[in-house]
């Protein structure tokens, strides 16, 4: 019923009436010293964010609750309103405008949610949005109010101080943030931008649960903190729907009244979260960007983890013990394939830094008399004693056969690797000792205590020859619980590795050597890891209403960093293109593995249900689509990073001369330990070193230590140099598997019709029709498709004329899609793949081609190759999608005085003896393009040879913008990169296609 519209405002409405460009703002640097930035999505959630914000106070608020409810049905707009009979109302009566008996969602549009997968980095946009509020205060782009973060608890408070000082220790920071208790507001401390202060913003914080309507011990009453101007609310997992939470929450509303409300969460259940949310990234979408490990939900269960009958005790027990087997298998599997990455990396020299697995064991009950985690406890002790290898080996056959009948993912786009199939067809019980116990051979487990830590015991085995356990628990005073009924018999030690502080906090390290942790909820929220690759649930999904913390633990176990600041799969990162080839054939597969998280459940379909309920948004998948067999090597450019930046700085004499005064009339000690900045930067500015002046260029008009980082900024870009050309690999281009079509606005028949279209199109039984046939088709179209199929006259009519019934249905497609949906196909053999979608300025669906300087590019080709033959060995060409494909030209842009990325609109692979051209095509790009020239530059710098040669090919690389027929600028045809006609695009130093 209720989808993200808040994003979908900001890409049809509010994208075309903002541009942020001018603002000045950095949304990618967090801490330029060590390197440390924002990923692209979550730059692009500070990009809607401050789209919005600029728009929200701009503009009549009744434009915005337009646009909701214009995409919502009646009674969903209704659950908006907040009815005087709900109890909710009596605390806001007092605050909001009541009208008609109700307060109206008007009221509340004053918001927008950011629905985040665990482990996507919510903190750093967090961070910088408190940076991005105090730049626009600052410069009056918003009104100025106090900003106030709330958190359900401490541990995420402390995460977010510790992302400020990372924050706040880049010495080129212009803003530092300073984080104070709430409780100090009554001491009217100086909070928001301090005029003493002008590089720095002070901001409160505090726990959900101590908002009331009372100040008693911790709690804090909310009328104290109501500001006329509202607040800027930042809530991290703050915003619960519970009954207890729910009055939190209208005071939550009164005070972001007048101000804004930021909703950050993993997961979303209330209908105004959902539909307010301005960006979505929620776990499937995490998966499906390349961020974050493929889930597979294992069809073996959890089953019986309870006591309580008697009868069959015996039976029960080896069944547990089997589904423990099972997880430890795959478990091990995992190991033996972190090892055999490792080793491969160090053969190879490579950078991958992939984690030591960790096995995550999650029970909804730990400490009652008959609490599944104790069940599994003796289970585990059993199998550390022995295991038959009748069973070992039946145990594995069944997980390998599940396994090869299903290899897709609950969530991602790969499939289980063989490899990882091979690798657990090849355990033995010595593996799973060696990996799961860290012992040689079998033997009974010994229990430690860590000083007065009772949350904590640790498990090892007495024949283990290391002194790392294998197992920790961490649970509410489980030491003292679990001495009394669960651990009788057993030797106790002290486990004086560990200190005070115990060891579940080293276990998120990577190469930390515990293979399994136990617990219930204390690590569900506040805790994350690289480690997890196998998480079992007992006792828990059973149900629904265990979805939230489902969803929340299996975020736990999805981060990733293949190499060091990455956290993109290696298949899918840069990094890849510095792995030689002939190296990925054994590297991909085993990366595969480690990127992967196996889940285990009591109820499979439950956990598989609640996955999949993520994927209910307003996009489907068009079906059918597929890529074009080519036994050819299709090649792209690689580029790397260049350390210096040696493009000039361009500033007007007013900035300069500003900046100048302001350099000399400040000691050096001062520029230094007062403003941070680098001396190499003061020099440079000084000498004018790479610094270019000038009269004409328009000043920014802003303080100068602005200027200065911005200039020190400027050097501090890296550019890009070629590197190689690398086969394609099915990496570079792949916006085909993602053509969607928006549900809101296509029907399901139009969705049914495209589908059939494109199946009908790569698989035709007719192409050409005699104009007799054609005859045939119109009359037998005009009779209806239903009442042919029981025409017996009309059925032999078409077969005398060498016709049947799918000649009809594909015609009848073919122009229903065209007259009806304003949708063609077209079918062309040397496209990447087909059939290509077009459909000009057609918003309804992705990544379909519907700009109309492309659609008219490819209707002039298709005539071109269909009158002209193509005088060369083979060609290929595609369509590039900037927002899915990573095939560009860098260039460095000199109105914005930044490195940017250049998408062509088509790239052509054309192949002649021994020469192999690739040619970049960009339809109108004069015409369009704001800055093409800058484009032409940034290629003749990249592509600075005429001829690279690669073996035995000889690779020409061309930058041509095409313009057809274009009379205005034929002055141009002296640039070699103008082309006005297709036979020019297709020279090939003096070939051509004939």
């Amino acid at each position: 019923m209720y989808s993200c519209l808040l994003q979908k405002y900001i890409d049809t409405v509010a994208d075309g009436n903002i541009d942020i460009t001018n603002l000045m703002l950095d949304l990618k640097s967090f801490n330029s010293e060590e390197d440390i930035n924002l990923y692209e999505y979550q730059i692009e959630a500070l990009e809607n964010t401050c789209k919005l914000l600029i728009q929200y106070f701009k503009i009549d608020k009744e434009e915005i609750l337009d646009y909701y409810y214009s995409n919502l049905e009646d009674e969903a707009r209704k659950k908006l309103n907040i009815e005087l009979e709900n109890k909710e109302a009596d605390i806001l009566r007092s605050y909001f405008d009541v009208i008609e008996n109700k307060i109206s969602f008007l009221q509340f549009t004053n918001r927008a949610s950011y629905w985040m997968a665990t482990g996507s980095g919510k903190t750093l946009i967090i961070v910088k949005l408190i940076e991005i509020l105090y730049k626009l205060m600052k410069s009056n782009e918003l009104p100025s109010k106090k900003i106030l973060i709330v958190a359900p608890d401490i541990k995420l408070v402390e995460q977010i101080k510790s992302h400020i000082d990372i924050f706040n220790s880049d010495r080129q920071r212009d803003c530092n943030i300073y984080l104070k208790d709430l409780k100090s507001y009554e001491n009217m401390e100086f909070s928001a931008i301090n005029p003493l202060a002008p590089n720095s913003i002070t901001i409160y914080y505090t726990l959900s649960h101590h908002i009331s309507n009372q100040n008693k011990d911790l709690l804090l009453d909310y009328k104290s903190y109501i500001e006329k101007d509202g607040w800027y609310i930042i809530l991290d997992e703050a915003h619960k729907g519970d009954a207890q939470e729910s009055t939190r929450k209208q005071y939550l509303n009164i005070l972001a009244r007048n101000g804004f409300l930021f909703n950050f969460s993993a997961t979303f259940t209330d209908p105004i979260d959902i539909i307010t949310t301005i960006f979505d990234f929620k776990l499937d979408e995490f998966i499906k960007s390349g961020y974050g490990k493929n889930i597979k939900v294992l069809d073996e269960e959890f089953r019986n983890f309870k006591d309580k009958n008697k009868r069959d005790e015996e039976f029960k027990i080896v069944e547990k013990e089997d589904i423990l087997i099972k997880s430890f298998i795959v478990y091990t599997a995992f190991k033996k394939a972190s090892k055999y990455l490792n080793d491969y990396s160090n053969k190879y020299s490579l950078d991958l830094i992939y984690h030591n697995p960790l096995m995550i064991t999650i029970s909804k009950e730990i400490k009652t008399d008959d609490a599944d985690m104790k069940l599994y406890f003796k289970c585990l002790a059993d199998i550390a004693k022995g295991v038959d290898k009748n069973v070992l080996d039946n145990l594995k056959e069944e997980v390998v056969n599940k396994l090869k009948s299903n290899q897709i993912y609950s969530i991602g786009e790969e499939v289980v690797d063989d490899e990882l199939i091979a690798i657990i067809q090849s355990v033995t019980y010595e593996d799973i000792l060696l990996n799961v116990f860290n012992s040689k051979s079998p033997g009974e487990i010994e229990v430690s205590e860590i000083g007065k830590q009772s949350d904590e015991l640790t498990f090892r085995l007495k024949t283990s020859d290391v002194s790392t356990p294998f197992a920790l628990i961490k649970a509410s005073k489980v030491a003292v619980s679990w001495k009394k009924n669960v651990l009788n018999g057993y030797n106790f030690t002290e486990d004086i590795v560990a200190d005070e502080k115990g060891r579940f906090e080293d276990i998120r390290h990577n190469m930390n050597e515990i293979n399994i942790l136990m617990g219930s909820k204390q690590f569900v929220e506040g805790w994350d890891s690289n480690r997890p690759n196998v998480i079992n649930f007992i006792n828990m999904g059973v149900s629904d209403e265990n979805t939230k913390l489902v969803l929340q633990a299996i975020g736990r176990g999805v981060r990733i960093e293949p190499y060091k600041n990455n956290r993109k799969r290696l298949k899918k990162s840069e990094y890849l293109s510095k792995i030689k080839a002939s190296h990925r054939e054994e590297i991909l597969p085993l990366a595969n593995i480690m990127e992967s998280l196996f889940v285990f459940a009591t109820n499979k379909e439950i956990i598989k249900n609640i996955l999949k309920n993520l994927e209910k948004d307003d996009w489907r998948n068009i079906k059918g689509v597929k890529k074009t067999v080519i036994k050819k090597d299709i090649l792209v450019p690689v580029y790397k990073d260049v350390e210096t930046n040696n493009v000039p700085y361009k500033v007007s004499k007013s900035d300069y001369n500003t900046v100048e005064s302001y350099i000399d009339n400040s000691s050096k000690a001062l520029l230094l330990v007062r403003d941070s900045l680098n001396l190499k930067t003061i020099n440079k500015i000084k000498n004018k070193d790479n610094i270019i002046v000038k009269d004409d260029i328009k000043s920014k008009d802003i303080e100068p230590l602005k200027i200065i980082n911005t200039i020190e900024h400027h050097f501090a870009q890296k550019g890009k140099e070629l590197v190689d050309f690398i086969k394609d690999e099915k990496i570079s281009i792949t916006h085909y598997k993602s053509i969607k079509g928006n549900l809101k606005d296509v029907s399901s028949e139009e969705l049914l019709c495209l589908e059939k279209g494109i199946k009908h199109i790569l698989n035709p039984s007719k192409k050409d029709y005699s104009q007799s046939q054609i005859e045939v088709i119109e009359l037998v179209k005009s009779v209806g498709e239903d009442k042919v199929k029981n025409n017996e006259t009309l059925i032999n009519l078409l077969t005398q004329n060498g016709l049947s019934l799918d000649d009809i249905l594909n015609s009848k497609i073919a122009e229903t899609l065209n007259s009806e949906y304003n949708i063609k196909l077209k079918n062309i053999a040397s496209h990447y793949y087909n059939p290509i979608v077009l459909s000009k300025n057609n918003y309804k669906y992705k990544h379909i081609i519907k700009n109309e300087s492309e659609i008219e590019f490819l209707e002039v080709l298709e005539k071109y190759i269909q009158n002209n033959q193509v005088d060369c060995d083979w060609w290929y060409f595609s369509k590039i999608d900037e927002s899915q494909d990573d095939i560009y030209i860098p260039y460095y842009d000199n109105q914005s005085q930044k490195y940017r990325k250049f998408y062509p609109d088509f790239v052509f692979w054309i192949k002649k003896d021994d020469m192999y051209h690739i040619k970049f095509v960009d339809p109108k790009g004069l015409t369009r393009e704001e800055n093409p020239m800058d484009k032409v530059r940034g290629f003749n710098e990249i592509f600075n040879q005429e001829i690279y040669s690669i073996g035995d090919l000889d690779i020409q690389v061309e930058l041509l913008y095409y313009n057809g027929d274009d009379k205005e600028h034929q002055e141009l045809n002296e640039h070699k990169f103008y082309k006005d006609s297709l036979y020019k695009l297709f020279e090939i130093k003096g070939l051509a296609l004939a």
